[in-house]
């Protein structure tokens, strides 16, 4: 989606933002201090809004238990280390996890036996 079309989105919804301060957030120089702006753009992108905060997610219990119970132990042990990362890191790491995928011939996570 271009920074315009984004820019207007959030103008019908009663943002004042330029398509500069859109490309900005984008490249990461800018952050969001408007917390409805940050829910408006979560909600046109469908994230959570911890995605433009960087906010830590919390680790949920029944995650933890999930992890434990996973018999590798490399991967047990990334279980442990992304528990807690923001959504955002979580969503680079996913991001970084099908690139590696695709380098070692796999086919894509949408593609195996998971949901």
């Amino acid at each position: 989606m271009s920074e315009t079309a984004v820019s207007d989105w959030l103008q019908a919804a009663g943002h004042r933002i330029a398509t500069a301060e859109i490309a900005a957030l984008r490249r990461g120089a800018a952050t969001i201090a408007d917390p409805r702006l940050c829910e408006c753009l979560a909600q046109l992108f469908g994230l959570d809004t911890a995605f433009f905060t960087g906010t830590p997610t919390p680790a949920d219990d029944r995650d933890t238990v999930l992890v434990e119970d996973l018999t590798a132990t490399t991967l047990r042990r990334l279980g442990h280390v992304a528990a807690g990362l923001s959504t955002r890191a979580l969503l680079y790491l996913e991001t970084v996890a099908e690139q590696m995928r695709r380098s070692e011939h796999l086919p894509p996570a949408s593609h195996t036996a998971r949901p």
